[in-house]
């Protein structure tokens, strides 16, 4: 499992509008899964 390719595809689809991936986007940064722990982030 590759967790930078995975990031960039999560977030790809965030910007097309993927409520799925919004959601894993907002997860991405509350638990720093291949980002930076950003709460505020996470909870936008």
């Amino acid at each position: 499992f590759d967790v930078e390719k995975n990031n960039e595809n999560v977030f790809e689809s965030y910007r097309k509008g993927n409520l799925v991936a919004f959601s894993n986007v907002g997860s991405c940064y509350k638990k720093g899964i291949g980002i930076a722990i950003d709460e505020n982030k996470g909870v936008q």
